[in-house]
């Protein structure tokens, strides 16, 4: 069900690009995905299709794969996607998936096109709830060890009180009997 929405999702972003004629005048002024390289690599990177099959493919990689490529990676745009989605696969750890955030997040600032709207729609706002979602279990997991320390301390105390208690009871105990005995003296 997920990939029909996120199949729709690509194919009314693609089709969006078409049915604005303005586009098409703009051309190489603001509708440039990435105008540091060729026009020829320029429309290749602005296809969502190679970015959607590149994400899936990476999605296969173990984590210390990713981070391998994720070390060769530069500064250019093309290569800030790839760290985006390079690290928004659900094995990514915790630091790594924030990093990327943020780096996905400054692209999406400094950009306006449907490259960007893929990544606010299907990467960053997910991964942004998950992360939201993992801080706060990360935070009533520590709240539940505090309480739980402090239940075993507690019991600990009542264990301690209850052998106090029975101690105190076996010297009634035992004064009730030496009280009870009768003096042959």
């Amino acid at each position: 069900m997920k990939f029909i929405g996120f199949g729709l999702l690509i194919i009314s972003l693609s089709g969006c690009q078409g049915l604005s004629s303005s586009n098409l005048k703009k051309g190489a002024t603001t509708g440039e995905c990435f105008p540091h390289v060729s026009l020829e690599q320029r429309s290749s990177d602005c296809d969502l299709v190679p970015w959607v099959d590149y994400w899936m493919l990476v999605s296969q990689l173990g984590w210390e794969q990713r981070q391998n490529q994720l070390s060769l990676l530069t500064s250019l745009p093309s290569d800030r996607v790839k760290l985006i989605l390079l690290s928004h696969v659900p094995n990514t750890p915790y630091q790594s998936r924030l990093r990327a955030q943020l780096v996905a997040q400054q692209f999406m600032q400094s950009r306006d096109d449907k490259l960007a709207e893929f990544i606010r729609t299907i990467v960053f706002e997910p991964a942004q709830e998950k992360l939201e979602l993992e801080s706060a279990l990360t935070t009533q997991t520590q709240f539940n060890i505090g309480q739980e320390k402090r239940l075993q301390t507690q019991s600990e105390k009542l264990a301690e009180q209850a052998q106090q208690i029975n101690k105190l009871l076996q010297i009634e105990k035992t004064l009730l009997k030496n009280h009870q005995k009768p003096n042959h003296e």
